[in-house]
């Protein structure tokens, strides 16, 4: 999430690289207006959902937020799935009849976007069946432009965030 947040909360000139989800604006953003951002919930019925007050993250401290689910369903017949906990992302993307991609460049690599991720050189020939047929974990902290599929070397990872986006979707 890419957001501007002023008034004295935020050291100036200062960039997070840390687990955020939308879900914590309001929560972040009420904190910050010196609300209660949990009395939100009770006093008009509002669903928080999951969201989290993360307004420490921008004084410097670290998000209270370990994992971040950013799809899945209860079926592998709908998108894919994904899910990030701590420096890792697992992602799986379904292919449908061959006219959606699958893995391609992220935008923080292609040639007409400006970014200020330090990336690697993107593969020469992508393959776009990548991340479809088999799970892709990514090191965030390594690799933050999603280049570098280390699936097979980190199976252990790979089959314990699988087991959690299976508690997700039998929420």
């Amino acid at each position: 999430t890419i957001a501007a947040v002023s008034g004295g909360f935020v050291i100036p000139g200062s960039a997070k690289s840390q687990l955020i989800h939308a879900v914590d604006w309001l929560p972040t953003l009420v904190t910050l207006a010196g609300g209660n951002w949990t009395s939100i919930a009770e006093e008009d019925g509002f669903e928080l959902g999951d969201g989290m007050d993360v307004s420490a993250v921008l004084q410097g401290d670290r998000s209270p937020r370990e994992e971040l689910l950013h799809e899945t369903h209860p079926s592998d017949g709908v998108h894919g799935a994904a899910l990030t906990v701590g420096k890792w992302k697992l992602v799986k993307l379904r292919k449908e009849r061959n006219t959606l991609p699958g893995w391609y460049l992220p935008v923080s690599v292609r040639p007409d976007t400006q970014h200020s991720l330090a990336c690697s050189a993107p593969p020469s020939d992508p393959d776009p069946d990548q991340c479809t047929k088999q799970w892709c974990l990514f090191d965030m902290e390594e690799d933050p432009c999603e280049i570098h599929d280390v699936a097979e070397s980190n199976q252990d990872v790979v089959d314990r965030m699988r087991e959690r986006l299976a508690e997700f979707r039998a929420t």
